[in-house]
């Protein structure tokens, strides 16, 4: 099996100590001896090994090592499978709830992973929840628990903000109806986003983002769905797309300077407005998910129907709840300026969102921590081949590249791949390549150090309150 090197290893004897010295001398001895003395020879052995075995014991009581070297394993099948892991849990999961039975869990792993003791392992993977009686486990939580992240200081922390802040602004800029909108992504009109529809949604826009991310976006954004807004064939309702896929744009929010007045006042207008119903004049309709809630205000507000909101038609909408009581007419009317991002004195359903949406919608930063990972996983997962290229530019053998030999190396990894489906698009060599930190004045940096900035981190809670490198 794939664990059976490293397992075997903890146990066996070391080259420096007695034990092993015996049972060399005892395999040694073993050429030409009689059968009793190849059955002491097999006996002295096995006490070797297990006078080895009971000092990893002690050196080890806890088991430590040990299970970190099947953490650091598991890891890695994890990263290198994962949306093909995801992809089988989600066909397996009828009800489109997060979560399947142990058997379902084993035998999707078994089909992905590969033949492992995933009884014994599960324990120390991911818990069993009992659901009325029914032990079901969480398979979103364990394919998200292992990302590639970045490590040390070659590259700065920030890039990843400026990629998905990009993103999202060609798509809030673009002022696009709700119906435009809606119909841009849901090509068929039935009601629901797939991944197909995803895809060429995003090549239409030359959005900056390969298939695979297209792929880690779509999987993202099905987790933190609602269970009534999934589809069983994989999609997920237009509205509540729209809704996960606005919080991607969270870290460009959180750095405008907004008053925080108004950064309250918005709060708790989202609050209600995700709620919204006839207690303050806004037809609610019972039953509605919460995205869907949020898409009926916006359509009451938008009183002549051309699918945008001016800042007087949302200033009327504002009045209507009972939050407006603790403002006057002039903080609504600049509310409005400030939901108005474009600056284009009309608002459009992503402007609206990104305005009224509250922070507890999904929880942290996912969409923008799985366009991250796709890139870390493709550096990650061809660092051999990313380092035999820097080799070869490295004429000097200096240990170092420029930035021109640096994107050479990683486009080469786009033609070894496939033309057509590329792992990193030109604009997501540029940004990375903009916050490597080469060296002011050699222009250069330390290639091995650069690479080994990208690591698998553990991200279930640990003694300190953080995440974990595991490889």
């Amino acid at each position: 099996g794939k664990l059976g090197f490293d397992v075997s290893r903890h146990f066996a004897p070391g080259f420096e100590t007695g034990a092993f010295r015996a049972f060399a001398e005892s395999l040694a001895a073993g050429n030409g001896a009689t059968a009793p003395q190849r059955a002491e020879l097999a006996e002295a052995a096995q006490s070797a090994e297990a006078a080895a075995a009971q000092q990893m014991v002690q050196r080890d009581p806890g088991a430590s090592r040990l299970q970190r070297d099947v953490l650091r394993q598991v890891a890695q099948l994890v990263v290198e499978n994962k949306p093909a892991l995801w992809a089988l849990f989600f066909c397996r999961d009828v009800d489109k709830s997060g979560f399947v039975d142990l058997r379902t869990w084993h035998s999707a792993c078994s089909a992905v992973l590969g033949d492992l003791p995933w009884a014994q392992l599960q324990p120390l993977l991911v818990p069993v929840e009992d659901a009325g009686g029914q032990l079901r486990l969480d398979y979103i939580a364990f394919v998200q628990r292992f990302r590639v992240g970045i490590v040390g200081d070659e590259v700065s922390d920030n890039w990843a903000d400026n990629l998905i802040t990009k993103v999202f602004l060609r798509l809030m800029h673009s002022d696009w109806t709700l119906s435009q909108l809606l119909d841009f992504f849901d090509q068929d009109r039935n009601g629901t986003v797939t991944l197909p529809e995803l895809r060429e949604a995003l090549m239409d826009l030359d959005i900056g983002i390969t298939d695979h991310q297209a792929a880690a976006l779509m999987r993202t954004i099905s987790a933190h769905a609602s269970k009534d807004s999934r589809d069983p064939s994989g999609g997920i309702d237009v509205v509540s797309f729209l809704t996960r896929f606005e919080l991607a744009f969270r870290p460009l929010a959180a750095r405008r300077n907004v008053p925080a007045w108004v950064t309250g006042a918005l709060r708790c207008l989202g609050r209600e407005i995700w709620t919204s119903g006839p207690r303050h004049g806004m037809e609610g309709s019972p039953g509605l998910g919460r995205e869907a809630r949020a898409a009926e205000f916006f359509e009451a507000a938008d009183s002549d129907g051309d699918g945008l909101l001016s800042p007087s038609e949302l200033f009327t909408a504002l009045r209507r709840t009972s939050v407006a009581e603790q403002l006057s007419d002039q903080e609504l009317h600049e509310l409005a300026r400030w939901i108005d991002t474009s600056g284009e004195g009309q608002i459009n359903y992503l402007e609206f969102l990104a305005g009224f949406t509250p922070g507890d919608a999904m929880a942290g930063q996912t969409l923008q921590l799985d366009i991250m990972e796709s890139v870390c996983t493709a550096v990650w997962a061809n660092k051999p081949a990313l380092l035999g290229g820097c080799l070869y530019f490295d004429e000097e053998h200096s240990g170092k590249v420029g930035r021109e030999d640096l994107t050479s190396a990683l486009r080469a990894l786009n033609a070894a791949n496939d033309v057509d489906r590329p792992l990193l698009t030109e604009e997501q060599i540029t940004v990375l390549l903009d916050h490597t930190r080469f060296h002011p004045k050699t222009g250069q940096i330390r290639y091995r150090r650069f690479l080994d900035s990208f690591q698998i981190f553990d991200t279930a809670p640990q003694d300190d309150g953080g995440g974990q490198a595991v490889t």
